[in-house]
């Protein structure tokens, strides 16, 4: 009975006092303030995260392209040097907002591996040992792949990933000259010629040609 006494009479004298201390508050104090939550805080601090990052990131660097998707950021340097330096400037405007950068999420990646990569699971699909398939059932076998690269590396990386559609169109050249005697002792140029006339009739065939990678 005491503490629920005790209790009310804390409950009213807030209520009493609190809208002579509120003026008293930062405005920018979220804690334990009417009509005020934590989420009202995550809320203004993803705000003036424009004010942190993509503002001064265009004032002072304008030349370095980025993306940013709530916290996640991807800045795009032209070399090794240029990405060491921009993550340390990185660190000391982030210290001076106090905010701190994911030292496990916050890596420097060379693009040329994603691309090495993505070459060498073409090398996999072993399509030298599918002559007997059609070209339809080439794009049918190898496009729930190929929509997932889409889905991921073409947001990050447009410019490399047209040369990775690039080699694939040179993959299937490849797969059309060993398949049609026609093509066996061409240069790969011609399988290539004919893959494209095929392409420009029906894009249908391969998810990178409906995305307009021919």
């Amino acid at each position: 009975m005491m503490k629920e006494a005790k209790s009310f009479v804390i409950d009213k004298t807030v209520l009493f006092i609190e809208p002579s201390i509120e003026p008293c508050f930062d405005q920018d104090s979220y804690g334990y303030r009417p009509n005020r939550s934590a989420s009202d805080a995550i809320a203004k601090a993803r705000e003036r995260f424009h004010y942190t990052l993509d503002k001064w990131m265009r004032i002072h660097y304008p030349n370095i392209p980025f993306e940013r998707y709530a916290d996640d950021t991807i800045c795009h340097c032209v070399s090794k040097a240029q990405a060491e330096y921009m993550k340390e400037v990185l660190t000391c405007r982030f210290e001076q907002c106090r905010l701190k950068l994911n030292a496990e999420k916050t890596k420097i990646v060379q693009c040329e591996k994603s691309v090495k990569k993505l070459h060498e699971k073409m090398k996999e699909w072993k399509l030298h040992s599918h002559l007997d398939w059609k070209l339809q059932q080439v794009g049918i076998e190898i496009e729930s792949q190929v929509r997932g690269w889409y889905n991921y590396y073409n947001k990050f990386g447009k410019t490399e990933f047209v040369k990775v559609m690039n080699h694939l169109n040179m993959v299937l050249a490849y797969w059309i000259r060993r398949k049609y005697k026609r093509f066996h002792r061409k240069p790969i140029v011609k399988a290539f010629i004919w893959l494209q006339e095929i392409a420009s009739k029906d894009r249908s065939l391969f998810y990178h040609w409906q995305r307009g990678q021919t």
